[in-house]
């Protein structure tokens, strides 16, 4: 099972992109619609019913591709996050 370690957002509300970052693993990139608020919100809910910890980036930029690690880089242990 996949674990949820971090999700990025962008901070430009008219950005409907969402990154999820798992635990040693690569990330995926989803386009969320006009849902990206309740789907941040639920993530946020379920990571923490479920007891664990995570972050939450937003980032300025429009596109998120630079934010997500891919199954090469993740499998050399290459993880892209965004700064704290």
């Amino acid at each position: 099972m996949r674990l949820v370690e971090a999700f990025t957002t962008s901070k430009k509300p008219s950005l409907t992109e969402l990154v999820l970052h798992f635990y040693g693993d690569y990330d995926e990139r989803y386009d969320t619609g006009h849902h990206g608020t309740n789907i941040s919100n639920v993530l946020k809910r379920l990571i923490k019913q479920q007891g664990g910890s995570y972050k939450c980036y937003a980032v300025p930029d429009k596109k998120l591709r630079k934010y997500v690690t891919s199954k090469s880089k993740a499998s050399k242990g290459n993880y892209i996050r965004p700064d704290d």
